[in-house]
């Protein structure tokens, strides 16, 4: 990459860099993001900000977090409408509200904390990433992630466009989130939602809370035998919900729902 050779840098491995060379993903993940002037962009690892000053100049603000501080000199001719931070995006990451769409070539090492960050929060109206196809599949079927998530993989990325390669398949995925969960996805969120609970405690009160969602009335009693009724076996009822298996997660569904 000029740019790089022109400053003497190169991407650094050790901190999961590749960048993305091909204007094609870019035109791809501003397309897949429908930018509108009023958005207020959050990109992680900006890298020399190629995929940054496109977004730019079509926004009203990109707040972007970059882990590398020799990259430095490559983002001072960033426009005014774009606030660069330097350090890890899973911490300065909740310090901002103010964005409405997270867009990123992200980092793969954090594909999965950062999934896990957007099951917690509510302002993100649409998120457009590229991560490993072998990720985003997984994701798609991660029990916790499809229960708060609409996870869509829209084109798949070869090694070719980046730099350097990365060793696996990438694709470029949108996730929003689910707005009316189905009855089985509501127990999750609402179980994900009380992970220092015991299991059993957790459920009764997360069916509680589906019965009134559904008009009904269930009494912690009542919730307490349907929750006996069910295939989940004492030690896993036993459990905190933090620390429960994630195959155990297909038990919930052997619940009597209304």
């Amino acid at each position: 990459m000029q740019l790089l050779q022109e400053h003497q840098l190169s991407p650094n491995v050790i901190k999961d860099q590749h960048f993305c060379i091909d204007s094609s993903v870019f035109q791809t993940l501003i397309h897949a993001a429908h930018l509108k002037r009023e958005d207020v962009i959050l990109e992680i690892g900006p890298g020399p900000g190629l995929l940054t000053r496109k977004m730019a100049k079509q926004v009203k603000k990109v707040i972007a977090i970059e882990l590398d501080e020799t990259l430095r000199p490559l983002l001072t001719d960033l426009s005014k409408n774009v606030d660069l931070h330097f350090g890890n995006a899973l911490t300065i990451l909740p310090l901002h509200k103010e964005f409405n769409k997270l867009i990123s070539n992200l980092p793969y090492q954090i594909c999965e904390p950062l999934l896990q960050y957007l099951t917690t929060v509510k302002h993100i109206q649409l998120t457009v990433l590229t991560v490993p196809k072998t990720f985003a599949r997984k994701a798609q079927q991660h029990p916790i992630f499809s229960s708060f998530l609409s996870i869509e993989i829209i084109k798949d990325v070869p090694k070719e466009a980046f730099y350097p390669q990365p060793r696996v398949l990438s694709a470029i995925i949108t996730i929003s989130p689910i707005k009316n969960p189905t009855d089985p996805q509501f127990l999750i969120q609402k179980l994900h939602l009380q992970r220092d609970k015991k299991l059993r405690n957790g459920l009764r009160d997360a069916l509680i809370d589906l019965y009134r969602r559904r008009d009904k009335i269930l009494t912690k009693k009542q919730a307490v035998e349907l929750i006996q009724q069910s295939h989940l076996s004492e030690k896993t009822l036993d459990t905190l919900i933090a620390k429960v298996h994630l195959k155990k997660y297909k038990e919930f569904s052997t619940v009597p729902l209304p």
